[in-house]
């Protein structure tokens, strides 16, 4: 998949852009002031696969529990600051990996100047997000359709900051509807080439947002745009990081993760492959060394089409009457009975695995 050429930008020790693998994210929904609610989230999120957390900082006394956090994650750090500019500047202050900015409500020349100067003189290396969304777009764009006020304010303020100095900088522009997200982010794509931080925001009920962020999320990447992103649900932020990993997972951008496709089966199937997928999606899981050199596996419900719509598939099997063949390149190479079919996936996972070694 071609992604869009965007600038490298650092984040702690993370590299972000069209050059590097796109990163998962997502926000804290613990109390800051909660110490140990904090820190029991923080490394949930990073056994679940969150390459970045970020924090909302609100309050001067949860500085103390953001500088160590810093301390206690093993992933960089966002402090996620909305109005109060004395709070940004004490993020900054503290040696967060990164930061974002409300375009919306911080505005002024004066308060801009004294973040700018704050993060040459203390933090030159921290990425700065440029994060708009519906409700945090500059005034002066309010009256224009809500994707273009979004990218204008985003343009705008990303301006205000290069004209500074400041370039290690990344930006979102995150509607509470799809379409006007992705509409938003194909023209910020054409007119910039900072990276982008993909999301659907304030996306309702978990179901849906995973929807949403499935279409918004996954639509954007599959055109080649975006380099980050983190799903907003009104749920845990494990959630969030195991609906970003699907998403990468279904386009084929999880290094390391098996794609196991199936067909819906019909009148032909003569075996019923659903709890066998079930089966290996959970073999696949628990035995990851087995499935080192496999990226996809296919299972189809019948010899007549199994094998041509799965040609590339590592190990591919289609079922018949008792039966079952395992295919390479839409040629049928072995038969075996359908009771057999977990233990021919092992197999030739094992054999797999034995090439490599020879």
């Amino acid at each position: 998949m071609k992604r869009r050429k965007s600038k490298t930008v650092k984040l702690g020790n993370v590299k972000i852009g069209s050059g590097h693998p796109i990163l998962i994210q997502s926000m804290t929904k613990s109390k800051t002031s909660d110490e140990r609610a904090l820190f029991r989230e923080i490394k949930a999120l990073e056994r679940a696969g969150a390459g970045a957390i970020r924090i909302g900082v609100k309050y001067e006394e949860e500085m103390p529990v953001l500088k160590k956090a810093l301390k206690r994650a093993s992933v960089p750090i966002i402090a996620d600051v909305h109005f109060n500019h004395k709070i940004a500047l004490m993020c900054i202050e503290s040696g967060v990996h990164g930061i974002r900015l409300n375009p919306g409500n911080i505005t002024d020349k004066r308060v801009l100047k004294q973040i700018v100067t704050a993060i040459k003189e203390s933090n030159p290396l921290i990425a700065v997000r440029v994060g708009v969304n519906s409700g945090s777009i500059e005034d002066r764009f309010r009256n224009r359709p809500l994707p273009k006020a979004m990218v204008l304010s985003a343009l705008n303020y990303i301006k205000r900051l290069q004209d500074a100095g400041i370039t290690n900088i990344k930006a979102s522009l995150k509607g509470s509807d799809v379409v006007s997200t992705i509409e938003a982010n194909m023209e910020f794509a054409s007119r910039s080439q900072v990276p982008i931080h993909l999301g659907v925001t304030a996306t309702g009920h978990a179901y849906m947002g995973r929807i949403k962020s499935h279409i918004g999320i996954g639509g954007l990447i599959a055109m080649g745009i975006g380099d980050t992103l983190r799903v907003s649900l009104s749920d845990s932020s494990v959630k969030e990081v195991i609906t970003a990993k699907e998403i990468l997972s279904a386009l084929g951008m999880m290094p390391g993760e098996v794609d196991i496709i199936s067909c819906p089966t019909c009148s032909r199937a003569s075996v019923d492959i659903k709890p066998i997928v079930n089966e290996v999606a959970d073999l696949v899981k628990k035995e990851k060394a087995l499935f080192k050199n496999v990226a996809k596996i296919a299972i189809m419900g019948c010899e007549v089409n199994g094998p041509g719509e799965a040609r590339d598939a590592d190990i591919g099997i289609a079922c018949g009457k008792g039966k079952a063949f395992l295919f390479k390149e839409n040629k049928i190479v072995k038969i075996f009975p359908a009771r057999d079919i977990i233990k021919e996936i092992k197999k030739e996972a094992r054999r797999l695995l034995k090439e490599e070694r020879c």
